[in-house]
């Protein structure tokens, strides 16, 4: 079977999206986005690679190339994950009508303590900072001796990764 067009596309993109990753963990700003078009951009990504790996540096992947290439991505999607914040400021409060990442990780951790405890709601987990939310969240600041505002707030989201983490 011959090798398509598409088929190349691929692999060209995958190459990116190897260089891609590996600018990325090393903090660099990436050289490349993967489109599956080995562009001038693309092949001074990997004369740079070579370079920095002691190869010919010829802008073109062959065998050796890749492999370092690959391994290296491997390499440096392995390291100890990356800590991931979304609570955004000491002074920022989450409450009814907000929605997103942060809404649906506490959605997460009152849903995962309401499977651990009794005393916990067990709420959907949706994006939206709905009526259920605020109740689960007040029930929870109740519990840990915080004024139940429904609202939450750094010493709320605090108290919730505590719990979450320690399996209190």
């Amino acid at each position: 079977m011959p090798y398509t067009s598409e088929q190349k596309r691929e692999h060209i993109r995958e190459l990116q999206r190897y260089l891609h990753g590996i600018d990325v963990s090393r903090g660099k700003s990436p050289a490349i986005i993967p489109d599956g078009v080995y562009s001038k951009e693309t092949a001074e990504a990997v004369r740079q690679f070579q370079l920095e790996k002691s190869i010919p540096a010829t802008g073109e992947t062959d065998t050796a190339t890749w492999d370092l290439i690959a391994k290296e991505y491997r390499l440096e999607m392995g390291k100890k994950p990356s800590s991931f914040s979304v609570f955004p400021t000491v002074d920022y409060v989450c409450n009814k009508g907000c929605g997103g990442v942060l809404v649906w990780v506490i959605q997460s951790i009152l849903a995962e303590l309401g499977k651990r405890y009794d005393n916990m709601m067990i709420i959907k987990i949706n994006g939206d900072y709905t009526a259920e939310t605020e109740e689960a969240v007040k029930n929870f600041q109740k519990i840990c001796g915080l004024c139940p505002t429904g609202n939450v707030d750094s010493r709320t989201w605090n108290l919730l990764l505590v719990c979450w983490e320690h399996k209190l």
